[in-house]
């Protein structure tokens, strides 16, 4: 590649990540690179191969095409439209992304946001015109695109991911697609509830619609108001929102009394009901009473493991001591994921603090497997105590 080839190569991709031309600041890429290359002070086309060499070559290449660009005078005239903000916005979304990608710690994805979408790594318009005000005192000396990106990135970093507080905060602002996240994950919670139950097919949409409609607007007043309780971790909020479409649909199906809407729950496993009982302080699983476990219907999937549960929860003796022999440390990290909310990498970190990358993602994947494993094990030893009883 000769020098003028390697110059169109360099303003054509400044054009792309920054939109010159949408902007009106460039026409023609050859034709400026033409002039550029009789503007350059020295020629290095045989050093190319010189990464360091190249890099100050370019740097010269590009301060010069923004000088003639006047960039800084584009930038005071144009920082309060609309155009920029949206420049900015797929700016900052970018950046974002490469964040994203290189993320290896867990984030509120892994409890609030369905598959395919980021709350922990979303940017709205709202978020991003609140970060083109912090921007706004800076930008009038900027000189090129690269401090505007420096700056953007700094923001990114600084923010990202989003926390708890963070997003309770943006969503009490109202932020409508944050919002509009929270409404899909509300409906992913109503149909899963809703498929626990043994309804029949001509009434499942309807009360899967009105679980998800008024566990919305409810879960929407709450934030608005403020009246929601405080959240250890996402974990938390999670299970605070499967109580309201639980208890919403037990609502729906109250109203339609008369329709035909049955009212067991076989098919409701273990690992739901600890999601449901965590954080949970009215859960009829701490609530039930099971001093006399012979009255457990051992066909009915649902009373089984609501009483396990309740063992489990509260340790009751001795029941608890009969069901964790020899499993102790398997049941530990099932408490700690389900109860505490911790994430296998963190409770891997907790028992073995100084352990490589290469250990840490094997010890996840192996607490991963116990954990499911456990669950099966301890409903088999449960199912047994109440054959004996």
């Amino acid at each position: 590649m000769n020098e003028k080839e390697t110059v169109v190569e360099i303003i054509q991709k400044e054009c792309e990540l920054y939109r010159l031309k949408e902007f009106g600041l460039l026409t023609s890429v050859e034709e400026e690179a033409d002039r550029l290359l009789r503007l350059l002070p020295d020629r290095v086309a045989d050093s190319f191969t010189d990464m360091e060499c190249f890099s100050r070559w370019r740097k010269k290449v590009t301060d010069l095409f923004y000088s003639r660009l006047d960039y800084t005078t584009f930038l005071k005239r144009n920082k309060h439209t609309i155009t920029f903000s949206r420049f900015l916005l797929s700016l900052r979304k970018r950046l974002l992304r490469q964040l994203q990608t290189h993320w290896k710690q867990d984030t509120i994805d892994s409890s609030l946001a369905i598959p395919s979408h980021t709350l922990a790594f979303k940017l709205s318009v709202m978020l991003s015109e609140e970060a083109d005000l912090l921007l706004y005192p800076f930008i009038d000396s900027f000189v090129s695109p690269d401090e505007l990106e420096d700056n953007c990135d700094s923001f990114c970093k600084s923010y990202y991911p989003v926390d708890m507080e963070k997003l309770l905060a943006i969503l009490r602002k109202d932020d409508k697609e944050f919002w509009n996240d929270i409404y899909l994950f509300i409906k992913y919670q109503a149909v899963r509830v809703t498929s626990c139950l043994l309804l029949s097919n001509q009434y499942r949409d309807e009360i899967e619609q009105d679980t998800w409609s008024e566990s919305s607007l409810l879960f929407r007043e709450k934030i608005l108001t403020d009246v929601i309780p405080s959240f250890d971790s996402a974990i938390h909020l999670r299970n605070y929102i499967v109580r309201i479409c639980r208890n919403k649909c037990y609502e729906v199906m109250r109203r339609n009394k008369s329709q035909e809407v049955p009212m067991s729950t076989p098919e409701m496993d273990f690992e739901f009901l600890m999601e449901k009982l965590v954080d949970d302080t009215e859960s009829v699983c701490l609530d039930m009473d099971i001093s006399r476990l012979s009255d457990i219907d051992i066909n009915c999937n649902y009373e089984v493991s609501t009483a396990l549960t309740s063992v489990l929860w509260n340790k009751i003796d001795p029941y608890y001591t009969w069901l964790v022999k020899g499993i102790e440390d398997k049941v530990d990290a099932l408490r700690l994921h389900y109860v505490d909310g911790l994430s296998y990498e963190k409770i891997a970190l907790l028992r073995t603090p100084d352990i490589s990358t290469l250990e840490l993602h094997r010890m996840q994947a192996r607490l991963r497997q116990d954990v499911v494993r456990v669950r099966k094990v301890l409903k088999e030893r449960f199912m047994k105590i109440l054959v004996d009883l």
